[in-house]
């Protein structure tokens, strides 16, 4: 992957998504790879769909370099750019970058405080029985399934749409 993207090299790529019974072999432009979770992702142009798709490197079967088939690297792309707004890998264009607010128990909160939870977090109350944190991004699907990993040591106070989802989640 790393060569095809050094290269301009387009890649042959059998892939068995989690959510498809058979595998599919497709022809995908490497732009990046990326660590979450550990787990490493590329997250390449897929000239079928038009347009960037993210691919887990455990769930590919067979890759392979195409000689004939080259590509050029999209000036306008930026990985740092691409995954900002984000806290993982899932992208989902429909959603905005708004601010999310978490109230976190005092238990929990060091645990934000050494690893964040995304790099516009930030502590903006402290008290002895909880924290209140702030970040701006697309609160996706990944992000979602954070919080509700935490239990009830994280509460989401704002946005109400986001606090409501997660509501109806835990019931």
């Amino acid at each position: 992957i790393i060569e095809g993207m050094k290269k301009g090299q387009c890649i042959n790529m059998t892939y068995q998504s989690y959510w498809r019974d058979e595998s599919n072999t497709f022809i995908v432009e490497p732009y990046c790879v990326k660590l979450f979770k550990q787990r490493w992702y590329v997250a390449a142009r897929s000239p079928y769909y038009n347009k960037v798709m993210i691919y887990s490197l455990d769930r590919i079967l067979h890759l392979e370099l195409l000689n004939d088939e080259r590509f050029k690297m999209p000036d306008s792309f930026n990985p740092t750019e691409y995954f900002e707004e984000y806290y993982g890998v899932i992208i989902d264009d429909e959603l905005n970058a708004e601010r999310v607010k978490l109230k976190v128990s005092a238990s929990q909160a060091n645990y934000l405080r050494s690893l964040p939870l995304h790099h516009s977090q930030q502590e903006i109350e402290t008290t002895e029985e909880y924290s209140i944190f702030e970040l701006k991004l697309r609160p996706t699907y990944d992000f979602q399934q954070e919080i509700l990993k935490n239990g009830e040591d994280i509460e989401v106070l704002e946005p109400l749409w986001l606090r409501n989802k997660i509501t109806d989640k835990i019931k």
